[in-house]
């Protein structure tokens, strides 16, 4: 989950100059501390696999109609 926690920051900071993308991560398992690196990496949010679809879907149009 790190290296995506890094990927998600380098992305962020490659497309400072456009509207962010929403991210949302997908893990087995997550503890509180990986959750809030993910966080403060740039991601929205991260959820547990597999996540109840209507979650997912949720989650999804809470991001992308604020």
């Amino acid at each position: 989950m790190m290296k995506t926690c890094m990927t998600t920051n380098r992305k962020q900071e490659q497309e400072k100059n456009v509207p962010p993308l929403p991210i949302i991560g997908l893990t087995g398992h997550i503890d509180e501390t990986a959750y809030q690196e993910c966080i403060h990496a740039g991601m929205n949010e991260i959820l547990s696999k597999p996540p109840p679809r209507e979650m997912l879907y949720t989650r999804i149009q809470q991001l992308l109609l604020p």
